[in-house]
Protein backbone atom coordinates (compact mmCIF):
# COMPACT_ATOMS: atom_id res chain seq x y z
CA UNK A 1 0.00 0.00 0.00
CA UNK A 2 3.02 2.31 -0.02
CA UNK A 3 4.64 3.84 -3.09
CA UNK A 4 7.28 6.54 -3.43
CA UNK A 5 8.02 8.74 -6.43
CA UNK A 6 11.33 10.57 -6.41
CA UNK A 7 13.37 12.60 -8.85
CA UNK A 8 17.10 12.91 -8.34
CA UNK A 9 18.66 15.91 -10.10
CA UNK A 10 22.41 16.44 -10.41
CA UNK A 11 23.60 19.93 -11.34
CA UNK A 12 27.29 19.88 -12.29
CA UNK A 13 28.17 23.00 -14.30
CA UNK A 14 31.90 22.69 -13.60
CA UNK A 15 32.29 18.93 -14.02
CA UNK A 16 33.60 18.04 -17.50
CA UNK A 17 32.54 14.36 -17.31
CA UNK A 18 28.87 15.04 -16.50
CA UNK A 19 26.04 16.86 -18.29
CA UNK A 20 25.26 20.22 -16.72
CA UNK A 21 21.91 18.89 -15.50
CA UNK A 22 20.62 15.30 -15.30
CA UNK A 23 17.52 13.78 -13.74
CA UNK A 24 16.49 10.21 -12.92
CA UNK A 25 12.84 9.54 -12.03
CA UNK A 26 12.21 6.51 -9.80
CA UNK A 27 8.97 4.79 -8.78
CA UNK A 28 9.97 2.85 -5.68
CA UNK A 29 13.12 1.04 -6.95
CA UNK A 30 12.17 1.20 -10.63
CA UNK A 31 13.60 3.83 -12.99
CA UNK A 32 10.72 5.25 -15.04
CA UNK A 33 12.17 8.34 -16.75
CA UNK A 34 15.44 10.12 -17.49
CA UNK A 35 16.61 13.57 -18.59
CA UNK A 36 19.88 15.34 -19.16
CA UNK A 37 20.83 18.64 -20.72
CA UNK A 38 22.21 16.95 -23.84
CA UNK A 39 18.86 15.24 -24.57
CA UNK A 40 16.80 18.40 -23.95
CA UNK A 41 13.69 16.37 -23.08
CA UNK A 42 12.56 13.67 -20.65
CA UNK A 43 12.57 10.09 -21.92
CA UNK A 44 10.53 7.14 -20.57
CA UNK A 45 12.47 4.19 -19.18
CA UNK A 46 9.55 1.71 -19.01
CA UNK A 47 7.43 0.57 -21.95
CA UNK A 48 4.20 1.21 -20.07
CA UNK A 49 5.36 4.77 -19.39
CA UNK A 50 5.86 5.32 -23.13
CA UNK A 51 2.56 3.74 -24.19
CA UNK A 52 0.11 4.81 -21.47
CA UNK A 53 1.23 8.27 -20.33
CA UNK A 54 -0.31 11.20 -22.21
CA UNK A 55 1.66 13.92 -23.97
CA UNK A 56 0.44 16.48 -21.39
CA UNK A 57 2.36 14.62 -18.68
CA UNK A 58 5.63 14.82 -20.60
CA UNK A 59 5.13 18.51 -21.39
CA UNK A 60 4.53 19.27 -17.70
CA UNK A 61 7.58 17.23 -16.70
CA UNK A 62 9.77 19.17 -19.10
CA UNK A 63 8.34 22.43 -17.74
CA UNK A 64 9.18 21.31 -14.20
CA UNK A 65 12.77 20.49 -15.19
CA UNK A 66 13.11 23.87 -16.91
CA UNK A 67 11.66 25.62 -13.85
CA UNK A 68 14.06 23.89 -11.49
CA UNK A 69 16.99 24.74 -13.74
CA UNK A 70 15.97 28.36 -14.30
CA UNK A 71 14.68 29.22 -10.84
CA UNK A 72 17.16 27.46 -8.58
CA UNK A 73 20.30 26.34 -10.37
CA UNK A 74 20.89 29.42 -12.49
CA UNK A 75 20.07 31.80 -9.64
CA UNK A 76 22.60 30.14 -7.35
CA UNK A 77 25.19 29.72 -10.13
CA UNK A 78 27.26 32.70 -8.83
CA UNK A 79 27.44 31.03 -5.41
CA UNK A 80 28.53 27.78 -7.08
CA UNK A 81 31.41 29.60 -8.74
CA UNK A 82 32.48 31.52 -5.64
CA UNK A 83 32.50 28.46 -3.38
CA UNK A 84 33.98 26.11 -5.98
CA UNK A 85 31.07 23.67 -5.71
CA UNK A 86 31.51 20.69 -8.06
CA UNK A 87 27.90 19.53 -8.03
CA UNK A 88 24.54 19.95 -6.33
CA UNK A 89 22.06 17.12 -5.84
CA UNK A 90 18.35 17.85 -5.56
CA UNK A 91 15.91 15.19 -4.37
CA UNK A 92 12.23 15.93 -5.06
CA UNK A 93 10.15 13.24 -3.39
CA UNK A 94 6.65 12.28 -2.31
CA UNK A 95 4.97 9.16 -0.94
CA UNK A 96 1.46 7.71 -0.93
CA UNK A 97 0.79 5.22 1.86
CA UNK A 98 -2.61 3.53 2.15
CA UNK A 99 -4.09 6.24 -0.13
CA UNK A 100 -2.80 9.02 2.17
CA UNK A 101 -0.37 11.60 0.78
CA UNK A 102 2.75 12.53 2.67
CA UNK A 103 4.59 15.82 2.44
CA UNK A 104 6.45 16.61 -0.73
CA UNK A 105 9.88 18.18 -0.26
CA UNK A 106 13.05 19.24 -2.00
CA UNK A 107 16.48 18.34 -0.60
CA UNK A 108 19.65 20.03 -1.85
CA UNK A 109 22.94 18.27 -1.22
CA UNK A 110 25.83 20.65 -1.93
CA UNK A 111 29.15 18.88 -2.46
CA UNK A 112 31.52 19.57 0.43
CA UNK A 113 29.11 21.85 2.33
CA UNK A 114 26.16 19.75 3.50
CA UNK A 115 22.41 19.52 2.96
CA UNK A 116 19.46 21.90 2.76
CA UNK A 117 15.92 20.54 3.25
CA UNK A 118 12.97 22.57 1.92
CA UNK A 119 9.37 21.60 2.68
CA UNK A 120 7.25 22.56 -0.34
CA UNK A 121 4.07 22.99 1.70
CA UNK A 122 5.41 25.33 4.39
CA UNK A 123 8.12 26.82 2.13
CA UNK A 124 10.63 26.53 4.96
CA UNK A 125 14.22 25.35 4.60
CA UNK A 126 16.72 24.01 7.12
CA UNK A 127 20.50 23.95 7.07
CA UNK A 128 23.63 24.92 8.99
CA UNK A 129 26.65 27.21 8.74
CA UNK A 130 27.31 28.61 5.29
CA UNK A 131 23.77 27.65 4.32
CA UNK A 132 22.28 30.57 6.23
CA UNK A 133 22.72 32.64 3.06
CA UNK A 134 21.64 29.84 0.74
CA UNK A 135 18.54 29.04 2.79
CA UNK A 136 17.26 32.61 2.61
CA UNK A 137 17.90 32.70 -1.13
CA UNK A 138 16.01 29.47 -1.80
CA UNK A 139 13.09 30.45 0.44
CA UNK A 140 12.79 33.75 -1.42
CA UNK A 141 12.77 31.93 -4.76
CA UNK A 142 10.04 29.57 -3.57
CA UNK A 143 7.90 32.29 -2.00
CA UNK A 144 8.25 34.88 -4.75
CA UNK A 145 7.67 32.63 -7.74
CA UNK A 146 4.19 31.02 -7.58
CA UNK A 147 4.73 29.35 -10.97
CA UNK A 148 7.60 27.34 -9.54
CA UNK A 149 5.54 26.23 -6.53
CA UNK A 150 2.60 25.27 -8.77
CA UNK A 151 4.88 23.09 -10.88
CA UNK A 152 6.42 21.21 -7.97
CA UNK A 153 3.67 21.24 -5.36
CA UNK A 154 1.47 19.25 -5.43
CA UNK A 155 2.60 18.02 -8.87
CA UNK A 156 4.70 15.24 -7.36
CA UNK A 157 1.69 13.57 -5.71
CA UNK A 158 -0.40 13.98 -8.87
CA UNK A 159 2.39 12.45 -10.94
CA UNK A 160 2.63 9.54 -8.53
CA UNK A 161 -1.08 8.79 -8.93
CA UNK A 162 -0.79 9.06 -12.73
CA UNK A 163 2.19 6.70 -12.87
CA UNK A 164 0.53 4.18 -10.55
CA UNK A 165 -2.53 4.05 -12.81
CA UNK A 166 -0.39 3.61 -15.94
CA UNK A 167 1.76 0.89 -14.38
CA UNK A 168 -1.06 -0.92 -12.57
CA UNK A 169 -0.58 -4.23 -14.41
CA UNK A 170 3.21 -4.24 -14.01
CA UNK A 171 3.15 -3.04 -10.41
CA UNK A 172 0.44 -5.43 -9.22
CA UNK A 173 1.94 -8.55 -10.77
CA UNK A 174 3.11 -11.36 -8.48
CA UNK A 175 6.25 -13.41 -9.06
CA UNK A 176 6.71 -16.42 -6.77
CA UNK A 177 10.16 -16.73 -5.18
CA UNK A 178 12.38 -19.78 -5.29
CA UNK A 179 14.21 -20.57 -2.06
CA UNK A 180 17.61 -22.26 -1.93
CA UNK A 181 19.67 -23.03 1.17
CA UNK A 182 23.45 -23.48 1.15
CA UNK A 183 26.04 -24.41 3.73
CA UNK A 184 29.17 -22.37 3.09
CA UNK A 185 32.72 -23.28 3.95
CA UNK A 186 34.36 -21.39 6.79
CA UNK A 187 37.91 -20.97 8.06
CA UNK A 188 36.71 -20.20 11.58
CA UNK A 189 36.69 -23.09 14.03
CA UNK A 190 33.24 -24.39 15.07
CA UNK A 191 31.56 -21.95 12.68
CA UNK A 192 29.07 -22.90 9.94
CA UNK A 193 27.69 -20.12 7.68
CA UNK A 194 24.24 -20.91 6.23
CA UNK A 195 22.87 -18.89 3.30
CA UNK A 196 19.19 -18.60 2.40
CA UNK A 197 18.87 -17.31 -1.19
CA UNK A 198 15.39 -16.13 -2.21
CA UNK A 199 14.97 -15.23 -5.89
CA UNK A 200 13.27 -13.91 -7.96
CA UNK A 201 10.18 -12.34 -6.41
CA UNK A 202 7.82 -9.39 -6.84
CA UNK A 203 6.54 -7.25 -5.18
CA UNK A 204 9.43 -6.29 -2.94
CA UNK A 205 7.61 -6.74 0.38
CA UNK A 206 8.60 -10.08 1.86
CA UNK A 207 8.92 -11.68 5.27
CA UNK A 208 11.80 -14.12 5.54
CA UNK A 209 14.07 -15.33 8.31
CA UNK A 210 16.02 -18.26 9.70
CA UNK A 211 14.29 -20.42 12.31
CA UNK A 212 15.95 -22.72 14.82
CA UNK A 213 13.68 -25.45 16.15
CA UNK A 214 10.71 -23.33 15.12
CA UNK A 215 11.88 -20.08 16.76
CA UNK A 216 13.10 -17.02 14.80
CA UNK A 217 16.84 -16.36 14.97
CA UNK A 218 17.85 -12.70 15.34
CA UNK A 219 21.56 -12.84 16.20
CA UNK A 220 24.47 -13.17 13.75
CA UNK A 221 22.23 -12.39 10.74
CA UNK A 222 23.22 -10.53 7.58
CA UNK A 223 20.30 -9.56 5.33
CA UNK A 224 20.38 -8.03 1.84
CA UNK A 225 17.58 -7.26 -0.62
CA UNK A 226 18.80 -6.46 -4.14
CA UNK A 227 17.12 -5.72 -7.50
CA UNK A 228 17.40 -8.13 -10.42
CA UNK A 229 17.75 -7.09 -14.06
CA UNK A 230 14.13 -8.10 -14.82
CA UNK A 231 12.54 -5.76 -12.22
CA UNK A 232 12.22 -8.52 -9.63
CA UNK A 233 14.15 -8.82 -6.36
CA UNK A 234 16.37 -11.29 -4.59
CA UNK A 235 17.08 -11.63 -0.90
CA UNK A 236 20.06 -13.16 0.87
CA UNK A 237 20.01 -14.07 4.54
CA UNK A 238 23.30 -15.29 5.96
CA UNK A 239 23.54 -16.79 9.43
CA UNK A 240 26.68 -17.94 11.20
CA UNK A 241 25.89 -20.81 13.56
CA UNK A 242 28.37 -21.99 16.16
CA UNK A 243 28.35 -25.30 18.01
CA UNK A 244 24.91 -26.16 16.62
CA UNK A 245 23.58 -28.80 14.27
CA UNK A 246 22.66 -27.22 10.88
CA UNK A 247 19.75 -29.66 10.55
CA UNK A 248 17.99 -27.74 13.35
CA UNK A 249 17.74 -24.67 11.09
CA UNK A 250 15.41 -23.82 8.23
CA UNK A 251 14.61 -20.73 6.21
CA UNK A 252 11.00 -19.53 6.26
CA UNK A 253 9.57 -17.25 3.58
CA UNK A 254 6.18 -15.50 3.47
CA UNK A 255 5.17 -13.60 0.33
CA UNK A 256 1.88 -12.51 -1.22
CA UNK A 257 2.50 -14.89 -4.16
CA UNK A 258 2.67 -17.91 -1.84
CA UNK A 259 -0.52 -19.59 -0.51
CA UNK A 260 1.29 -20.39 2.75
CA UNK A 261 4.68 -19.96 4.38
CA UNK A 262 7.48 -21.83 2.61
CA UNK A 263 10.13 -23.58 4.72
CA UNK A 264 13.40 -25.01 3.42
CA UNK A 265 15.78 -26.95 5.66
Amino acid sequence: GSHTLQYLFIYAPQHPDLPELSMSGMLDDLQIEYYDSSLKQIQPRQQWMASKITEDYWQEQNMAVDALQNHIFRKIAPLVTILGIRYIQVLWKCTVENSQNTTAFVKLNVHGLGVVDCDLFTVRCRGLGVFSVLIGMIEDILKNDPTFIQLLNPRCVENLQTVLRAGKTALERKVTPQVLVFERSSTAEMSTPLLCLITAFYPRTINATWLRKGEPVSEDLTVMVLPNHDATYRMEILIDIKNNDPSNYYCQVQHCSLPEALRVT
